[in-house]
């Protein structure tokens, strides 16, 4: 009997544990949405206290710059439109000078829930860094991959000698599907 109970009680949390996971969307980062065309997405930055700095195109991918000013930090954004698809496929926020990264990741737990990872050897931070998964000099590395509703979605926050990074990333419209 106290077996059938440990099976039961554990079976529940799993299931909770599943819904508040599938509950959890990343949909984009403040009020852009994964998908939009680069004309929509600086429709929506002054909303977001966004200012423009400038665009280019590098290796058919369309490239904006712009900045965003908190109370405590002026931070650094870059919103990818992949040459695939020319929709709002990744957006990179720098903290410069922010060495902590624990506001942020309280923050996406908070939105996200727990992150699907928050411990990688340094091997395997080498790998990913060699393979140009994440940027050289990574620290400190936590992922939230989303899955819900058919969407293949992570938020990732890095830690790295002199800034924090935040990027939100469609993986089926990076890839151009």
């Amino acid at each position: 009997m106290d077996r059938l109970v440990k099976i039961l009680f554990i079976s529940f949390a799993l299931l909770n544990v599943n819904n508040v996971i599938a509950e959890a969307q990343l949909t984009g980062y403040l009020s852009t949405n994964f998908g939009m065309s680069s004309e929509e997405v600086r429709a929506v930055f002054e909303k977001d206290g966004v200012v423009f700095s400038n665009s280019e195109t590098t290796d058919g991918d369309h490239l904006i710059f712009a900045q965003r000013k908190q109370n405590w930090i002026t931070t650094d954004l870059l919103y990818v439109f992949p040459a695939s698809s020319d929709r709002l496929a990744l957006i990179i926020e720098i903290f410069p000078g922010l060495l902590d990264t624990a506001p942020l990741l309280k923050e996406l737990a908070d939105e996200l829930g727990e992150p699907s990872s928050d411990n990688y050897p340094e091997a395997v931070l080498g790998k990913m860094q060699e393979s140009n998964v994440i940027p050289a000099g990574v620290k400190q590395l936590v992922v939230w991959n989303i899955t819900a509703d058919g969407t293949d979605r992570e938020a990732r926050v890095m830690g790295l000698d002199k800034y924090v990074r935040v990027e939100y990333i469609d993986n089926d419209l990076m890839a151009g599907k």
